[in-house]
C-alpha cells in the first residue's frame, strides 16, 4: 500500500512547539543521590558544588548540586520521609 502526500504539506517547515532559550538547572529525583552524584562526576566530568544532608542538619533528604560549565544539576534523595511500617503508609483506597 502506498501513501500519498500532497506537495504543500511537504514544503512547510516544521514549527518548534517548545522554544527554549536555555536552562538554569536540571533536577533529578533518584533513589541514591550519593551514587548518582559520583556517577555524574566520574562519567561526565561534573564537579560537586554543594551538599545538604544529615551532616549539615537536613534530616529528611540528601541533596547534591553538581556543575559542568554553565549548567547545574541537583540530585535529591526522596524529600518525604520513607515510612518504616505499613501502618504509616498513605492510603490509596477510595470510598
Amino acid at each position: 500500500m502506498q501513501t500519498m502526500t500532497s506537495p504543500e504539506v511537504l514544503a512547510q517547515p516544521a514549527q518548534d512547539f517548545l522554544p527554549l532559550n536555555g536552562t538554569d538547572y536540571l533536577e533529578f529525583y533518584v533513589g541514591n543521590a550519593k551514587q548518582s552524584a559520583y556517577f555524574y562526576q566520574a562519567a561526565f566530568g561534573f564537579e560537586l558544588v554543594a551538599y545538604a544532608g544529615p551532616e549539615t542538619g537536613v534530616r529528611d533528604r540528601a541533596s547534591y548540586v553538581l556543575q559542568q560549565n554553565k549548567s547545574a544539576s541537583y540530585s535529591p534523595l526522596p524529600s518525604c520521609p520513607i515510612p518504616t511500617s505499613r501502618a504509616t503508609w498513605p492510603s490509596t483506597a477510595t470510598a
